[in-house]
């Protein structure tokens, strides 16, 4: 929670155009970053609370069976908001993988995308 939180007092202060600079990752502005961790914190949330929701909507990701771009998948819906949206929606997608978290045991195991976490 610190370390998004750290992030957070990052980018949250700055204004449209910065949110549209671009970072190390090929193509991706600063807003894509944000709505990665968005994506993946929805999806590791739904795999702690509803395993079977998260097989299906990874194996949709994985096999690119809708016809979409792996990041059309996970940053489409991202790219469309407002900063001020986009941070909402990280924010309250980080507080659901939070409370999903603190069920579960230290030594539980979750399906993701690769190996069990």
């Amino acid at each position: 929670m610190a370390e998004q939180q750290s992030l957070d007092d990052i980018v949250s202060p700055l204004d449209a155009p910065q949110w549209k600079l671009a970072t190390p990752s090929p193509g991706w502005t600063v807003a894509d970053q944000i709505g990665h961790l968005a994506y993946f914190d929805a999806n590791a949330a739904l795999a702690i609370v509803d395993p079977d929701s998260f097989q299906d909507s990874m194996a949709m990701l994985l096999s690119g069976g809708d016809n979409r771009s792996g990041d059309d998948i996970t940053l489409g819906p991202f790219r469309s908001m407002s900063p001020d949206e986009l941070l909402a929606a990280w924010r309250s997608n980080r507080m659901a993988l939070a409370a999903a978290g603190a069920t579960l045991a230290n030594d539980t195991r979750i399906a993701w995308y690769g190996p069990s976490m």
